[in-house]
This record gives C-alpha cells, structure tokens and sequence, in this order.
C-alpha cells in the first residue's frame, strides 16, 4: 500500500504550471484541481467504547507492490529494468523479454530516482525523506546498505562511466545545497561540495487517481567522470564543479531561468535549455568553462528537457508539444517536429535514434531530423533506452502504474508490451466502491490496476483481485448479492462478476467509456451511461455468463465535472419502484427520464432556458417517484422537476445553493438533504422541505469538500465524506428536517473519492485512491434512543450494554442504572421502537414484545445487570434488531402509577 507524504519535506523552489484539467463532454482529463496530500494518519482496526467508532483500513492491493514508479533504468546487459516506486519503498527489477517482475527489493523511504553502474553491480536510489542512498546488489537482488550521507533529501545519482564514483545531489534546505562523493568500491562518502540552491522546481497531479509527484532539478555528469554542471535558475548562472575538488567552482552567466542539461560525449560541451519563455539555448564550452554561445529565438523551451547530438552539431530541446532541433553552430533551427506532449527525450545506445515517450510514442531519425514512427498505446514519461539494442522503457506514472516497452528500430518501432510496476496482485488507486445489500461485501475498483479488489466486511480480508478493464470506474452490486458490475471507462467494456466465485464471468463491449452504473431493484438489469463520442445509456441483462447488452437510447453530452475531486461524473438515479431511471445530461442542461420497462425516453427536461450553463449533476426521487431533485453545480441551485411520463416538467429552482454535490431524500419525502464540494468556509448542508421547496435549515460544514452522502433510515443519520486542507472525514449529521444538527466527525486516513455503506455492520466505505484502499468506519450498533421517566429519587434510569461492537447474541449483557435501589424489575425487547406515554415514563419497545424472566432485584445504587438469551421460540436472526428497556418499581413517584421505565437502547447484531 502506497503511503502519503509531507509535500513541505521537500522544499520547493519554483512551481511550475501543472497539467490541466477542467470540464470535458468527453469525460477525459484536461485541468487539475489542485489539493494537498497531507500525511497519512494510519488508524488501525480498534474496538469502539459505546457510542463510539471503530476504525481500520483495508487495503486494495497485497505487498510488496510498486505504487507510484518515479524513475526507471536499464540493467548494463540490457536485460532487466529496475524500478524505483516512490510511494511503495520498493525497487523491482522487470525482466524486458517477459516483462515480468522478478524481483522487489525494499528501500529506503520515498525512492525518486535510480542508476545503475555501468559493472552492472549496484543499483543506487537516492531516498529524500529517510536522508539515505540504498545501494542495492544487481546478483543478489539485495540491499547491501542505506548510507547516510553528509546532506539531508538526496534525490539524485549520476555514477561515472568507470563505475567508481557516484555523485549524489542534497537538498538540505534548498538553498546552501550539496554535491555528495561517494566511493563506489568502498561504499562510503569521500566528499560533500557545497553548491547552489537545488530541490524541486514544480510538479504535476492527476485528479481522478490522486497522483502527484514532482520535478526536480537537473544536473549533469561528464563522461570524465569528474565535471559536474549544475543549472542555478533563480540566478540566472551554470555552476560548473569539480568532483575531486582540485578545480575552483566555475560561474558562468547565462540567461534567466537555466533549467535543463546535457553534456556530450566527449565532455567537452554542455547544453543548456531556458525555462519560463526566455527561448534560449546556451552552449557551453567546458575545457574553458565559458558560455560559447546563447541562441535565442521564438520557440519557448519550457519542459526542463534537452540532449546534445552524437556529434554535438545539435541541441535537441522540448518546446510545449514538440521536439526542435537547434544548431549549435548558427543557432537556427533545423527541424521543429510535432510530437504531442514531451515525457522524456532519450538517445538509444548507437546514437541513431531519439525515443520521445508521451501521449504517443514517438521515434526519431537523429541524422535526418525526421519523425519516422509513431507508436499508439497510452500515455508516458520518464523513460530509458538500452544500452544493447534499440528498445526503450517508459512509465507511465501519470495516469497509470506501468511499465511500457518498445522498440525503437526506426520505422518498425512498435509498442513490446506493458506491465505493473509492481508484483500482482496489485491493487491501485481505490477510486470506486460498491457494497452490498446485507453489507457483508464491498467490490473496490482500483482505477491504475485495472482490477477490483473484494473484500469480507465482517472479516476485513481480501478475498480476490479480479482482472476487469482498463479504468475501472463505476462499480454497483446487485440487491441480491449475486454479482458485481464494472464500468472499464478506457477499455470500453463492462465486466460482470460472479459474486459467488468471485470470478469475471462476461466481459461486454460497451462503446464508449462507460462509466457510471446503477441496477433494478430486481437484479436483472444495469443501466450504464458511456460518457465519450455519442453518449449512450446502455440496457445490460443481468444473467450471469451469458448477460448481453439489450438496446441503448442516445444521452446527450455528459462527461466529469471540473472541481470536484476525482473527476466527478454525470449521475444517475432510479426511482424506487426501479421504473424510472433520471439522468444528468450535464452539458446539455437536461434531465433526461427513462421507461425502464420500455427502455425509452420519456421526456427531456430543460433545467436552464437560458444561454448559461447549470451543470446537472447528480439527482435523487421522492419515494413516491412523483419528483426529483437534481442538484446544478454550476448553477449553485437545486432542480425540481415533477415526473409525469411524457408531460414531465421543471416545477421550480432553489437557488442558492453554493457548487452542490450530493442530494438526498429522507424516506417519507418530506425533507431533501444536498451538501456542497466549494471546501470553504461557508460550506454548509441545506435542508429542503419538500412541501414549500425552500431552504428550512443550514449545517454549517466548514472547510470541507463533501464527496459522497448516505441517509441511513436505521438511526436518522446522514454519514457524509469530505475533503478537507488536511485530508479527509467522515461527518455525521442528525437529520430531523429543520432541526438537522452536526452529530460528530471522524478523521480518516486521506481525502476520499467515494462511499457505500453497510447497513448491518453500521459501517462507512470509504475509497482512498491514496493510499490504496477503503477507511472503515463502524459505529456503535448499539444506540440510546426514547426518554426515560423521572423517578421518586430525581433520577432516571439507563440502559446500557457491555460486550464488544460486533454486538454478537453471545456476549451481549444488560445493564440499568439509577432505578430504585434494591428494587425489582425487569428486561423487556421488542421488533420495534416506540416512545409513547406509559407509567412514569415511556413505553420504548413495541411489535413482538418479549420478557426476560425471571424478575431481578437491583442493588443498593439502583444498578442491575443480565446477560442476554433469547426465550426459545423467539430467535433473533442475524444482522437483526432488537429494542430493550428495563420496567422497575417505583413507588412515590411523580406519576404515582408506583412504576417506572428506563430510557430505550437499540441493538442491531451482527450478521
């Protein structure tokens, strides 16, 4: 399981613009809404005190795994690549021909980067946040040593040609950084050079799977072995050092922002790329340690990356989307090749070709300055190339948690294979989760893994990984419990999994990317909305292997939402009797109902007859399913449309309502819950009375960003899962119409991206993309409820329970105190609760009422305990509930009856 980290551990220098990612009809990725990944607080599995919580995290994926590759490198025979995965703390080794993982090592903490010594005897990685270089043995694939070194954060290694020195770049507080000089045949440090500021210069993150990482500075190695040249960007110099030290430090001035650099092969040339639209390229001569020359033109080198040709007759430099090829001689440019996105600019061994790994893959004629191959997969970046043949590796570390492999051999470059960066079973990026009607069982879609994780709720284990598609999104169950369902958005499938063998029994082509899921209430049908080209809603017969697509109807544009956090989809929801299903057709402003029965359109109804955009977005019925409500994320207001078949209509708008997210109805429907992701201070649920449609209440939620909403109906409560500065919480709210009220708040182990709940088990669900897997959250399944009377001695007496929080039958005692000491009395539980006048207080038990015999006498404080065993005859079924209350004498009292009753206390056991 990937663990989170400090962002401030590592001191940044200059942030640079991350990759964007706002609104798309297509559902795809374009401007990230930038949060902060706080550390992790790690709860382990406790039993709750009564009334209390009980917290664990299960976790999707099985160690060691390899969560977050950060750098990769080639083996010197070319045989193996290793791995560095940062948020893992492992190093695994991948063999090229199989791409299979051979091997995981562990390292030290928050790996970032990794070389490989040209004996092919240690791999090096550097860990910033343990202040160590692992230095791992290639034969033995172990780690022979952490060293410490005379520097804090390294995050970077360069080792010399022959094999014998390392240089290792320290952060300490980025601004009186260091050189670390490690002999690499006696493992130790010989020397640490003060140097310029270096740390992180910027960094990127992907909404939908929360990855994020960082740039760091770059620097240089000649072949010598000893000339190390470091860009300084905030001064606008190259620092140009000697590893033995013999040499005076060079300063040599440039032009502002020197950010990327590549030396020649003969270590007589270094290049030097400009960031920050100051589109210049410097050549430095080194022998003299000189600028020899400064080209400037139109082209904004902006992405940190450049390389120096063979025959050092070129500079080859990253501009925004493509790849340039400037002469070192006139400073013109010789060729300026659209490649897309830069990722990495690599050399293979022979000098023949430049590998630019990105959206697509691309290949290049260094000789002839020509693209010659385009090679389709997905996206990557950081790569390497062999050093034996013309293959190349990339990561793909933006999107996914993969390894690609190609070869690079000109025009017959072709895409070799693809694999985990870590060992299976692998389980990535818990961005979805679905649990299951008698809440025993939670389905996980890991969004990078490409797989669900299963998981035993009463047990906490995993039970199985079930491959299912690329971009695992929506996951449902269905209410029987018999089989999971799969939105594999980027494969264009939906998986349909046996619940019982937990195996994918039918994969279903599904075009295309669908993404989001819900199913009948008789199990026989899932509704899937795909979110790209012509979006569709999609009518899947539920039947086990031989399930089938029926028919789809046309949508509209939907797509994700920008703002909320994991790109929040267009919703749907179903009526309760299953015969209308409601659809947020968001970039058409339209609610869309669907005949379930006929799988037609009924009606489209128009929720903006202006030119502005509301953004529907999610929606809920009343019970009665004459109504929806559909909250607008854009229009800050909440819909209400009346359903009436083909005459359905928008019957008002509640304004208002600031960026809503979640909407839900009580079950009479007289009040509509909806909560907000704005995250700010004025965050707040809204109550709405279904009766008037106006706001009747306000909760405050200060600062927090809610994702996910459940109204449980078992204790009047609306579990909500928020975002917030430091992570994340589960918020309980007390729904009772304009008298709703926050109940508590629970911490959880990062900021979460959905939730389902388990009835049963009075548990919250929780997917955490970071770290992989889903919070649990189980409260007490015992609860006071009811009043208890006001007895002769002022006092009122209580029930209560001991035993564990998995309330089994077995180890549940009763317990009543402050009754009438030495008194008599007795236990009584019902089917159901009530609270009507009765005696000196009030009835808490009705339906199939049941007394514990035989009677007991309190003792002198009034306190008396029992433990519980149903009468013959009268079982209570597993996951049941049950309503206790304790009938004592009482004479005197003010009611003058002569007895009295306790307060109620609800139980629900364990299934």
């Amino acid at each position: 399981m990937r663990h989170l980290h400090l962002a401030a551990a590592l001191f940044t220098l200059v942030p640079a613009a991350a990759s964007a990612q706002d609104t798309s009809p297509d559902g795809g990725q374009r401007e990230p809404r930038r949060e902060r990944w706080s550390a992790p607080r790690r709860i382990e599995a406790q039993p709750a005190p009564h009334g209390g919580v009980a917290a664990s995290f299960l976790e999707a994926g099985s160690a060691p795994e390899g969560d977050i590759p950060h750098d990769i490198a080639y083996l010197a025979d070319g045989s193996t690549v290793v791995v560095a995965n940062r948020d893992t703390d492992t190093l695994t080794f991948l063999d090229v021909n199989t791409r299979a993982v051979t091997h995981s090592i562990g390292v030290g903490d928050y790996p970032v980067n990794v070389a490989v010594t040209p004996d092919n005897r240690y791999a090096l990685v550097p860990c910033p946040l343990s202040n160590e270089l692992s230095v791992v043995d290639v034969a033995t694939h172990t780690l022979v040593t952490s060293m410490i070194l005379g520097g804090l954060q390294p995050y970077k290694v360069l080792v010399s040609p022959d094999s014998q020195w390392a240089v290792v770049g320290l952060i300490n507080d980025a601004i009186s950084s260091a050189f670390s000089i490690v002999d690499l045949q006696t493992l130790t440090e010989v020397a640490v050079i003060p140097t310029t500021s270096q740390g992180v210069v910027g960094f990127y993150f992907t909404p939908e799977a929360g990855i994020s990482g960082t740039f760091f500075t770059r620097f240089a190695l000649a072949s010598d072995g000893r000339t190390i040249v470091l860009p300084d960007t905030a001064n606008a110099r190259v620092m140009v050092y000697d590893r033995p030290g013999v040499l005076p430090v060079a300063t040599i001035a440039t032009a502002a922002n020197p950010t990327g650099v590549d030396v020649s092969n003969d270590a007589t040339t270094a290049v030097v790329s400009h960031d920050f639209n100051v589109r210049t390229v410097s050549r430095i001569d080194l022998p003299t340690r000189t600028l020899g020359a400064a080209f400037t033109g139109a082209i904004d080198f902006s992405d940190r990356l450049v390389r120096i040709t063979p025959d050092k007759s070129h500079a080859i430099v990253a501009a925004l989307n493509n790849v340039v090829f400037v002469n070192l001689t006139s400073g013109a440019v010789a060729a300026n090749i659209a490649t897309g996105t830069v990722g990495d600019l690599e050399i293979t061994f022979d000098g023949q070709f430049l590998f630019v790994p990105n959206f697509n893959a691309r290949v290049i004629d260094i000789p002839t300055r020509t693209l010659v191959r385009t090679i389709t997969f997905a996206s990557c970046y950081d790569g390497a190339t062999s050093p034996t043949e013309r293959r190349a590796v990339a990561l793909n570390n933006r999107f996914r948690e993969d390894v690609h492999f190609y070869g690079v051999n000109g025009a017959s470059g072709s895409l070799e294979g693809f694999a985990l960066s870590g060992p299976p079973p692998e389980g990535d990026a818990t961005r979805s989760v679905a649990v299951s009607a008698d809440g025993r069982t939670a389905v996980a879609g890991n969004v990078t893994s490409r797989n669900v994780t299963v998981f035993d709720l009463v047990t906490g284990a995993a039970r199985a990984w079930i491959d299912t598609g690329d971009r695992p999104l929506g996951v449902a169950i269905t209410p029987d419990g018999t089989t999971a369902v799969v939105c594999n958005a980027d494969a264009d499938t939906v998986s349909i999994i046996d619940l019982a063998t937990d195996t994918r029994v039918a994969n279903l082509s599904v075009v295309q990317r669908p993404a989001v899921v819900v199913l009948s209430p008789d199990s026989q049908w899932a509704y899937v909305l795909s979110v790209a080209g012509t979006d569709r809603v999609h009518f899947v017969r539920l039947q086990g292997a031989t399930s089938f697509v029926q028919s789809s109807i046309i949508a509209g544009q939907t797509g994700s939402a920008g703002g909320y956090a994991y790109s929040g989809l267009s919703g749907m929801a179903l009526s309760s009797d299953g015969s209308v299903l409601g659809v947020c057709i968001s970039f058409d402003d339209q609610f869309l109902l669907v005949n379930t029965v006929t799988r037609t359109e009924m009606a489209r109804v128009d929720l903006d007859p202006s030119p502005t955009n509301v953004f529907p977005y999610a929606a809920a019925f009343t019970p009665d399913g004459t109504r929806a409500y559909v909250v607008n994320s854009f229009g800050d207001s909440v819909s209400v449309v009346t359903v009436n078949g083909a005459a359905s209509t928008l019957f008002t708008t509640i304004p208002g309502i600031d960026f809503p997210s979640t909407v839900n109805v009580d079950s009479i429907g007289a009040h509509v819950y909806v909560t907000d992701a704005n995250g700010t201070a004025s965050s707040r649920l809204r109550v709405i009375a279904t009766a008037s449609n106006t706001v009747v209440a306000n909760v405050p939620l200060a600062n927090r960003a809610i994702r996910a909403a459940h109204l449980s109906e078992l204790d009047d409560v609306l579990y909500l899962a928020a975002g917030t500065s430091t992570g994340g919480e589960l918020v309980r709210i007390t729904v009772a119409g304009a008298s709703s009220a926050l109940l508590d708040t629970t911490p959880l182990s990062a900021s979460p991206a959905e939730m389902g709940f388990s009835e049963a088990l009075r548990s919250a669900v929780l997917a955490q993309p970071i770290p992989d897997g889903l919070d649990v959250r189980r409260y007490d399944l015992a609860e006071n409820y009811c009043i208890a009377g006001l007895n002769s001695f002022g006092t009122m007496a209580i029930i209560s329970y001991t035993g564990t929080t998995s309330v089994s039958i077995a180890d549940l005692a009763l317990r009543v105190t402050a009754a009438s000491p030495n008194g008599p009395g007795l236990f009584f539980y019902g089917t159901t609760q009530l609270q009507v006048p009765f005696g000196d207080g009030f009835r808490c038990v009705g339906g199939n009422v049941i007394r514990l015999n035989p009677p007991m006498f309190a003792d002198p404080s009034g306190s008396q305990t029992r433990n519980f065993t149903p009468p013959p005859g009268n079982p209570v079924p597993p996951g049941g509930t049950r309503y206790f209350q304790y009938w004592y004498r009482n004479l005197g009292g003010p009611g003058g009856s002569g007895f009295n009753l306790s307060d109620g206390l609800r139980v629900t056991f364990s299934p």
